[in-house]
């Protein structure tokens, strides 16, 4: 059994570095540094606790929300009636936990604060990303370092927010490095004052799904030091995990694929690994041709192929272009503008649209054709329903937490916007900026190969029926990449909690 156990630290270490593009012998170095990096930190025997509690009945309770499925309200009422302190909902991609996430965010209003890793998810989740909250420099945190973890002032209104936060709302935890993750913990402990509770007594709330994407981990010496403290960079890899167990809420209901179960039914055996599954999904899935098909979405694994396959069908049109210049205010990065600040146009050009309508007109993930430009707005015939919609800028708002101590809660507070009409081109995009879309037809451009875990899937889940997908050349056996940690845990989380045993992972 050690001889296993080693064999699988090594691989789940190796294909950690691999993927990163790491040496040979730091890979080999990373391997062994888990073996011996365990005497970083003092032992301390974990506390195991008592199974969950059966989960309350919606039937006899009322508070559950209308607009779920059963199983959703199940997870809501399971999360909401407990006093359980770590909560995990999951399940794969489609079967509605952004959904859940909007239920849970109204339910909590004015006592919790929703996170996101990233600028495109926290906008997605209608929250802030985790490093601007706490303030968090934007590099590897070292565990429990207190150069990288800094409590916030006595007179800092973010103190008074994370004092008085009941609940931390965490959405993509899967892109969660585990870093990140301890330092949100020990934040909360020294910030609070009470270095004994987990996340310092606030419920968290974690959604995602750990076969999706997962976290970007850079190589070299970062990559060795959360190998060697951590034994890798998944959230449920956290040290915290020892002191409390996380309940699992799993979703299985697929609300994407609802209209096609045998398409459902062939993503969950993929999603289990099942090579026949794949063999399957390449029969019927691959048309090198599909790109070309009219109102299909290309996917890439990487941004340089989705960036000139749109330049070159941009140029491609006849007419002059038209550029709409985007309005940013206040405090809004860069790297977290939702679409290009200078967007070029044409008519006849594809766009992927960003926002839902409030009248319900066009959604977030639509597909359609420019027909029309103006100044401020465009004309775009949707693909889905063959309506010619008007698209006129809309502002994203980026906010901050803070603490109102004359109503006594949290609040969301506006610290800058970026106003731009909703739309991106679309031949193609990134199987990275896809995730969390709905659409209508894609064509998945494998071009050098799938690198990443999770990027298969991503790409796969996004269409409702399986006769929308297509793929260029058939995916590889070794292209499904799934990495050795989530396996494990994805079976340990059959049990519906999870909970890290010390010199974790073990088989």
């Amino acid at each position: 059994m050690s001889h296993l156990l080693l064999f699988v630290t090594l691989l789940g270490v190796f294909g950690l570095g691999y993927l990163q593009g790491g040496p040979v012998l730091g890979l080999f170095l990373a391997g062994l540094g888990l073996l011996l990096g365990r005497g970083l930190r003092p032992a301390r025997p974990p506390q195991v606790e008592e199974p969950p509690s059966p989960e309350a009945d919606p039937e006899e309770v009322e508070e559950a929300p209308e607009g779920l499925s059963s199983e959703q309200q199940r997870a809501f009422l399971a999360v909401t009636q407990t006093p359980h302190p770590a909560h995990l909902i999951t399940g794969p991609a489609g079967t509605g936990k952004t959904t859940l996430l909007y239920a849970l965010q109204e339910f909590y209003k004015g006592r919790a604060v929703t996170l996101a890793p990233t600028g495109t998810a926290a906008l997605q989740a209608r929250g802030q990303t985790v490093h601007s909250f706490f303030r968090f420099p934007a590099r590897l945190l070292r565990y429990r370092h207190p150069e990288d973890i800094r409590p916030p002032g006595p007179h800092s209104p973010l103190r008074k927010a994370m004092e008085q936060m009941e609940v931390l709302i965490l959405d993509e935890v899967g892109m969660v490095r585990v870093d990140l993750l301890e330092a949100m913990d020990w934040a909360l402990r020294k910030t609070r004052k009470r270095l004994e509770e987990p996340f310092g007594g606030v419920k968290v709330l974690l959604l995602g799904d750990t076969r999706q994407l997962e976290p970007v981990v850079p190589g070299g010496e970062e990559a060795l030091y959360i190998a060697r403290t951590w034994g890798g960079p998944f959230f449920f890899q956290a040290h915290v995990w020892e002191e409390v167990a996380l309940r699992v809420h799993r979703l299985w209901e697929s609300q994407r694929q609802r209209e096609d179960p045998l398409f459902a039914e062939l993503l969950k055996r993929l999603r289990q690994g099942d090579p026949q599954a794949l063999e399957t999904l390449n029969r019927a899935a691959v048309r090198p041709d599909g790109g070309e098909e009219p109102g299909t979405l290309i996917l890439t694994p990487r941004r340089k192929e989705a960036d000139a396959l749109n330049l070159k069908r941009l140029e491609a049109l006849p007419g002059k272009p038209l550029e709409y210049q985007a309005q940013v205010k206040g405090e809004f990065a860069e790297t977290d503008f939702p679409t290009e600040a200078a967007l070029t146009l044409k008519k006849g050009a594809q766009v992927i649209l960003l926002r839902n309508d409030p009248l319900g007109e066009y959604f977030n993930g639509d597909l359609g054709w420019v027909e029309d430009l103006e100044a401020e707005a465009l004309a775009v015939r949707l693909k889905r329903n063959g309506r010619r919609v008007v698209i006129r800028p809309f502002v994203w708002e980026k906010i901050v937490y803070t603490y109102d101590s004359e109503r006594e809660e949290i609040k969301p507070q506006v610290v800058g916007t970026f106003r731009q009409v909703p739309v991106r081109l679309a031949w193609a995009l990134t199987v990275h900026k896809a995730q969390g879309l709905t659409l209508d037809k894609v064509h998945l451009e494998l071009g050098r190969g799938l690198f990443a875990h999770g990027q298969p899937y991503v790409a796969l889940t996004r269409v409702r029926r399986l006769q929308d997908l297509s793929l260029s050349r058939p995916i590889a056996p070794t292209e499904l990449l799934w990495r050795p940690e989530v396996e494990v845990f994805e079976t340990r989380i059959q049990e519906g909690i999870w909970q890290k045993s010390h010199g974790w992972p073990s088989l």
